[in-house]
């Protein structure tokens, strides 16, 4: 059986909340605006209805 590779990498602060976001968000959308590589603004949607 083969290892697998791990990928180590440094992560910001402005990374690290995103992550957070997308654990506690249980249902719906996040908008990440970035700017210079790096997101600068996050936007959780509550709700959307589809018309049909």
């Amino acid at each position: 059986m083969e290892k697998e590779n791990a990928i180590t990498a440094q992560i910001s602060e402005q990374e690290w909340q995103i992550i957070q976001l997308m654990r506690e968000i249980e249902y719906g959308e996040l908008l990440i605006s970035m700017k210079g590589g790096k997101p600068v603004r996050a936007e959780e949607v509550r709700k959307s209805i589809q018309i049909k």
